[in-house]
């Protein structure tokens, strides 16, 4: 499970990777965020959905929260050493059925949170 220390630094790292302020995101998609730690290669792993906030104005131009959520474009994979001091993310929403995942996520994580074989993102995200 992962706290809400490492949920607000994933928040930061995921926005970050899609170009929006924090500010723009409601946080992280409830029953699409997972979390692990790979012994083996002394690696904390994450995948999450960032949810972005509804609008003030929604008769306004969208906010980049919401272009780079659209279209499956909001899955992100996370990556930490033990010796690293902030995450590394994935832009992953959009990998489709013959498209190579950005990383490569081992095998006993996939298992562990239920994903498919050789998948990148959560299904259902």
């Amino acid at each position: 499970m992962a706290s809400a220390a490492v949920r607000g630094q994933l928040l930061a790292v995921g926005a970050r990777v899609h170009g929006a302020p924090v500010s723009e995101y409601a946080g992280l998609a409830a029953g699409l965020t997972y979390y692990a730690y790979d012994k083996a290669t002394a690696t904390f792993w994450a995948g999450a959905k960032l949810v972005p906030k509804i609008p003030s104005n929604p008769n306004g131009p969208p906010t980049q929260a919401e272009v780079s959520s659209q279209d499956e474009g909001s899955y992100t994979v996370f990556t930490k050493t033990s010796r690293a001091k902030t995450w590394r993310a994935y832009d992953t929403g959009l990998t489709g059925q013959d498209t190579r995942c950005p990383v490569d996520v081992p095998p006993g994580i996939l298992r562990l949170w239920g994903w498919p074989p050789g998948t990148c993102r959560a299904p259902g995200s």
